[in-house]
C-alpha cells in the first residue's frame, strides 16, 4: 500500500536532484536604449556553478555574438575578468558597486547596468533563469566570474 507513495517520492526526489544539478542562471547588463543603434547588452550565463556562456548583443537590428570567458584578472588593481571575441579582441569587465565597467583599455569604455527581463505592466512572461534584481546579478558575477580561471 505504501509502495506507490514511496516510488512517487523517490521519483520526485530524483527529478528535483537532476534539475537542481543542472541549474542555469543569467545576469543581464545593458547600456543604451533597446531598439537603437547605441544599445549594447551582455548576458553572463552560469551553469552548475561555472561560467557557461557570455552573449553580447548590440545595435538595431540586434546582433548577438557569443564571447569566450578568458578568466579572472585584475584591472588597475581592481578585481575583473576578461572576455574575448572570436577575433581575439579582449574586453575587461570590472564590477563597480552594482554596475559593470567594460573596457578594452584604449578607446572603448562603457558602464552597464542590470537589465530587467520579464513582464512589464502585467504583460509578458517571466525570465526563469534571470537574476531577480541587481544585487543577485552582481552576486552571480562575483561568485562565478571573478574567481574562475578559463
Amino acid at each position: 500500500m505504501h509502495a506507490p507513495r514511496t516510488i512517487l517520492c523517490l521519483t520526485l526526489l530524483t527529478v528535483f536532484a537532476v534539475s537542481a544539478s543542472a541549474q542555469e542562471r543569467v545576469a543581464n547588463y545593458s547600456t543604451g536604449r533597446a531598439g537603437t543603434a547605441r544599445f549594447e547588452s551582455f548576458g553572463f550565463w552560469v551553469r552548475d556553478g561555472q561560467p557557461a556562456a557570455i552573449t553580447y548583443t548590440f545595435g538595431s537590428p540586434a546582433e548577438v555574438v557569443e564571447l569566450k570567458y578568458a578568466g579572472a584578472e585584475s584591472w588597475r588593481k581592481a578585481p575583473a575578468f576578461k572576455v574575448q571575441f572570436v577575433t581575439g579582441r579582449t574586453l575587461y569587465v570590472i564590477p563597480q558597486w552594482l554596475t559593470l565597467r567594460v573596457t578594452d583599455g584604449a578607446k572603448y569604455s562603457r558602464v552597464f547596468r542590470w537589465q530587467y527581463e520579464g513582464p512589464r505592466n502585467g504583460r509578458g512572461t517571466a525570465c526563469v533563469p534571470c537574476a531577480a534584481d541587481e544585487r543577485e546579478a552582481m552576486q552571480l558575477i562575483k561568485a562565478h566570474f571573478l574567481s574562475q580561471r578559463p
